[in-house]
């Protein structure tokens, strides 16, 4: 039974699958901003909580298999203030358990810096209601390819 639901925004039915596609369109795009968020935040037990115990990341060219690795990697930037800007997310799915995104990231970076010393880091936040509808779970293995890019 194909269900569709009618959008009034747009003036046009929504399939089941297209209402699919936009949710993991929309888990993807989130796992990507907290991603970054932890990264800048250094909550790196967290951000290794992202990966599967065999997740890759590929970091400054080299490989990062599972959260061992990578918080022993994130040591390197104990000193580092960092901010990640990503914008232009595209989200290509590939099939029924993979997807290929694309992004722009703008990374502002201060090195040595103390715990008094440095630029302020500058965060927004603002708290609104949650909609009232029932979420699904699901778990996303992260990898990041580094391809001819500066030093993160």
């Amino acid at each position: 039974m194909n269900r569709a639901i009618w959008c009034l925004r747009e003036g046009k039915e929504l399939t089941v699958e297209l209402c699919e596609r936009r949710a993991i369109e929309w888990d993807c795009t989130q796992l990507l901003i907290r991603f970054y968020g932890l990264l800048d935040e250094k909550r790196y037990g967290e951000l290794a909580d992202l990966f599967a115990d065999d997740g890759v990341w590929v970091r400054l060219g080299r490989e990062l298999i599972g959260g061992p690795a990578i918080l022993t990697a994130m040591s390197d930037r104990d000193d580092w203030l960092t901010a990640h800007l990503v914008s232009n997310i595209r989200i290509h799915i590939m099939d029924t358990d993979n997807v290929e995104t694309t992004q722009y990231v703008t990374l502002y970076r201060h090195e040595g810096r103390g715990e008094d010393e440095g630029p302020a880091p500058v965060v927004s936040a603002a708290r609104y209601p949650a909609p009232s509808r029932p979420t699904r779970a699901r778990r996303w293995d992260l990898g990041v390819q580094a391809q001819d890019q500066p030093r993160y």
